[in-house]
């Protein structure tokens, strides 16, 4: 009652008083920092030697079973994994849920005390916590230039993008580096009675960073590849293998050829069908999310008009658009790219997190998250694939997920330990098959038990939904959708399988057209079949970002259109200045017609004006 009665009393200090707190709050607000992807320590920690100049097989013997020899007695570990590579052995351990990670440091310190017999050349062990920070926003570089080319313009991009305020690291994907080949002629040996040896010996001498032991023999030559070594082909060939007191010097150009060339793809990246290097940002812990995202957005801008015209500059997983552009939900989270920024899968832990804070960051709206679509055009560094003529229609999707199994059913379980924080649907891509849904039906059944029965909350009605990428796949629609609750349709693949163009051969580039009367009749079929049907579908791919493919498919009166941030304001606007009978009654039109010159044209008499948010291929107008 004081309170109150002082209140009365004093009207002006009270006021006041008020105001300063409405100030304080206000300035307490513009202080927090905007954060969506912090630093996170995992449960995990590993354990790296450096041994420098020993080949895997020296490290694996004398570094790395020794370590996990061991870590073998500690009671806390739940998987131990090793990786021993040419000077480096690296063991990893993931400990069970519960355990205490200081202690079991502190017991693994000691046990690292007890190691006695590592080789003295190798450096001493370093033990650390594992922890992981999650993209802010990706880049692309990409274009038909040579690969060497490709690749030196994006390290010095890469050097950019480190010097801006708030970046941390900065992942790539795509490129390659420069590797300095030694193919020595055995003949010429045999003639100057040089032992292999000495060459071997003759070139760790004189190049440093040479690992050992990466000896190869193709077709009768043996080839000493010379990883880091300093790119000079010439200085390497006057490399003295053998010299005589006479003062007579054998060089190593007398017995070899030298020269530099890209070491073997490890990863192939493609944007927009191109080859690509595609850079991964991280920032700092104390960085802003959405400064660091606006000023890589401003380092893009730059470089788009910096770069010739040959090297494009993209921006993909950039977050902090959604929000931006209105968007009301993410149709579509594709999961590969935080894979093909990693050099080994994640684990459950660091998916969950991810998805986690996707599915916070987006409130009240939905988050579709597609499993893994690798294969085709994007590869992983760390998976093993086989030689295809074709690749797009090879191992690729869903058919890579099936048949790894364990890391299929670790990205489920992240997915559904995700569904308790939020609106989660899980879509599976290119779907062929009813036995390929049924399959994958038994494992989200047999993880959703697996969680119940540990007692981990998860959403035991998220929406499971297929992706219709496939012509084939329309024609069994009816049969797939007794065991899904939605349909994704993918028009960028299912455009490519219709018309049998494929999008990166630029001899047939021009043929790809979302507008051919074959495509919207494919697509209007699959939408036609899910109304039927009563389940919800949607439409997601480049095709959705095209004013006249949006109104086409408005009239088809799909559920949703899943489209890139920045196309967002034009289409919205576009939709909002649509009469449903007018676009339904052009559609009805459009399906009796011959070519997409008729469609596009007949269009263009009947569609709202389009506001211009950004450039629209003409031809799509």
């Amino acid at each position: 009652m004081g309170l109150i009665r002082f209140s009365i009393d004093n009207p002006l200090i009270t006021n006041l008083l008020l105001g300063i707190v409405l100030v304080l709050g206000v300035l307490s607000w513009y202080a927090m920092p905007q954060e969506m992807f912090p630093v996170v320590e995992l449960d995990m920690v590993r354990v790296s030697t450096v041994f420098e100049g020993a080949s895997p097989e020296e490290v694996e013997r004398q570094i790395t079973l020794p370590l996990e020899e061991e870590f073998d007695g500690l009671s806390d570990i739940d998987v131990m994994t090793s990786t021993s590579s040419e000077g480096l052995s690296v063991v990893t351990i993931k400990l069970k849920a519960g355990s205490n990670v200081d202690d079991f440091i502190r017991d693994a310190e000691s046990a690292l005390d007890q190691v006695t017999d590592l080789p003295d050349e190798a450096e001493t062990p370093e033990l650390m916590r594992l922890e992981t920070r999650f993209p802010v926003i990706s880049m692309s570089l990409y274009g038909e230039v040579e690969p060497g080319y490709l690749y030196d313009v994006a390290e010095r991009v890469k050097r950019r993008v480190l010097e801006v305020p708030g970046v941390a690291a900065v992942g790539v994907a795509g490129d390659r580096d420069w590797e300095l080949w030694i193919e020595v002629d055995p003949y010429r040996l045999a003639a100057s009675q040089v032992a292999l040896t000495q060459v071997v010996r003759a070139v760790r001498q004189n190049l440093r960073d040479l690992p050992g032991g990466s000896l190869k023999a193709r077709e009768g030559d043996i080839m000493l590849r010379g990883k880091g070594a300093v790119p000079d082909a010439k200085g390497v060939s006057n490399i003295v293998v053998r010299s005589n007191p006479q003062g007579g010097q054998l060089r190593l150009g007398e017995l070899a050829q030298i020269h530099l060339r890209l070491e073997e793809a490890v990863t192939l990246g493609r944007f927009n069908g191109k080859p690509s290097v595609n850079l991964t940002v991280t920032k700092t812990a104390d960085a802003s999310t959405i400064e660091v995202s606006r000023l890589i957005r401003e380092l893009s801008a730059q470089l788009a008009a910096e770069l010739p015209p040959t090297i494009q500059v993209g921006l993909f997983s950039d977050l902090d658009l959604t929000e931006k552009y209105g968007a009301d939900h993410i149709g579509l989270y594709r999961t590969e790219f935080p894979f093909l920024a990693r050099t080994e899968f994640p684990s459950e832990e660091e998916q969950l997190d991810l998805y986690k804070k996707m599915v916070r960051g987006a409130g009240q709206g939905s988050v579709t998250i597609r499993t893994l679509d690798v294969g085709g055009d994007k590869f992983l560094s760390y998976l093993d694939y086989p030689k295809e003529n074709n690749p797009s229609l090879g191992w690729r999707s869903i058919r890579v997920s099936l048949e790894i199994d364990d890391v299929f059913r670790t990205q489920v379980r992240a997915v559904l330990k995700a569904s308790a924080f939020g609106k989660v649907k899980i879509l599976f891509p290119m779907i062929t098959s009813v036995e390929e849904v049924k399959r994958i039906s038994s494992i989200l059944e047999e993880e959703e038990r697996l969680l119940d029965h540990q007692g981990i909350l998860f959403d035991r009605g998220m929406p499971k939904g297929i992706m219709v990428e496939v012509p084939g796949t329309v024609r069994i629609l009816d049969r797939l959708l007794r065991y899904v609750d939605f349909v994704s349709i993918g028009t960028n693949d299912l455009i490519q399988y219709t018309l049998a163009v494929d999008r990166s051969n630029q001899k047939v580039a021009a043929l790809y057209n979302p507008l051919h009367p074959a495509v919207i009749s494919t697509v209007f079929e699959a939408v036609s079949i899910c109304k039927k049907m009563n389940k919800e579908v949607s439409i997601c791919g480049e095709a959705t970002s095209l004013p006249p493919c949006a109104y086409l498919f408005l009239g088809m009166e799909v559920d949703r259109l899943s489209m890139t941030s920045g196309s967002i304001p034009t289409i919205k606007q576009m939709i909002r200045s649509v009469n449903l009978a007018d676009a339904k009654e052009s559609l009805k039109n459009v399906l009796r017609m011959e070519t997409a010159g008729e469609v596009r044209k007949s269009l263009q008499g009947v569609m709202p004006p389009i506001p211009i948010f950004w450039s629209i291929p003409p031809e799509f107008i």
